[in-house]
């Protein structure tokens, strides 16, 4: 892409601009300083579920066209608005309007996502998994009789911790982040287990590529089943690779130059990010 390719009156460049409409669960309300579903602004800033990630991100964006429009200063190419849904739990609006071919032309993608002026030209991966861990029940006064699938589930926490130990820090994306973020196992207290799960998430890099990822959680799930009674089993359920983009690209030395000039003196930056299946900064 040359430097005069988006100024050509007749471009046939077509630049996506897209956010998320959805927000991460609210939680317990009662914890709210303000309430999340009823914007509220003190001083110069706005509270309320979504009002920063990213729902203020689409309203920029849809001002923006509004006011290209009002000035007169539509671009010579062409500008296409992308609203995804679902964004915080796998993409599936991401995925819906790839299949459907509405990215499949794009030349660029911006998403609005808050960085606070800094330009993400590089997004981490996404892999979500869940590990099921299948016992057998008893009553608790003779647990040595029953195969306790919590117990099992713990053997497979204090392995994650070092799991990932090997991978090196990606020069730009920086050292694989995992975390388990759901546990959830038994059903009456006085009964042992007879199953149990949980969830975790990962962030793959470069140097951490999901395959590899995917190889060590099924190999450490094959060795506890040799070691242990019970059966743990491997279910993966987002699979997003990590996007890297050059920061000389055109479009990001732009992006830059305007971040500056509206923000402060930023340069390209990275942000740790799930990648939907749709090109992000091309």
């Amino acid at each position: 892409m040359s430097s005069r390719d988006w100024d050509k009156k007749k471009s046939k460049k077509i630049l996506g601009i897209s956010g998320h409409a959805d927000t991460v669960a609210v939680g317990d309300i009662n914890n709210w300083t303000y309430d999340p579903f009823k914007p509220t602004i003190i001083g110069d800033k706005l509270y309320g579920r979504g009002s920063s990630d990213m729902k203020s991100g689409l309203a920029a964006q849809v001002i923006c066209f509004i006011e290209l429009v009002e000035e007169n200063k539509l671009p010579t190419g062409t500008l296409r608005f992308l609203m995804t849904n679902n964004e915080e739990n796998g993409a599936a609006g991401a995925q819906t309007l790839t299949a459907h071919g509405y990215s499949k032309d794009l030349d660029a993608l911006v998403i609005s996502e808050p960085t606070g002026g800094n330009v993400v030209y590089a997004h981490c991966g996404s892999l979500n998994y869940r590990i099921k861990s299948y016992g057998k029940t008893w009553h608790s006064s003779a647990p040595q009789n029953g195969i306790n699938a919590i117990t099992n589930l713990i053997a497979f926490v204090e392995r994650e911790s070092l799991m990932f130990s090997q991978f090196k820090s990606d020069p730009i994306l920086g050292d694989l982040a995992h975390s388990i973020t759901k546990f959830e196992g038994g059903h009456q207290i006085n009964s042992i287990p007879e199953y149990a799960e949980l969830s975790g998430n990962i962030r793959p890099t470069s140097t951490a590529p999901n395959q590899a990822i995917i190889d060590i959680l099924t190999h450490t799930v094959k060795e506890l089943n040799q070691q242990n009674s019970g059966h743990l089993e491997l279910e993966i359920i987002h699979d997003f690779y990590p996007v890297v983009t050059d920061p000389s690209n055109q479009l990001i030395t732009q992006l830059t130059s305007l971040s500056t000039a509206n923000f402060s003196k930023k340069k390209p930056n990275f942000k740790l990010f799930m990648v939907p299946q749709m090109p992000v900064i091309l």
